[in-house]
């Protein structure tokens, strides 16, 4: 799991700080990707 803070980059909430939890890795599997999973 990984978790983290940011400002928000884009859309209706741009420039507030915003909390991402990402519970599982990427599962778009684009053949030219280099992300682990």
């Amino acid at each position: 799991m990984e978790h983290f803070y940011t400002i928000q980059g884009e859309g209706a909430h741009t420039g507030r700080s915003s909390y991402f939890i990402r519970t599982a890795g990427c599962d778009v599997n684009c053949w030219w990707c280099d992300v682990k999973d």
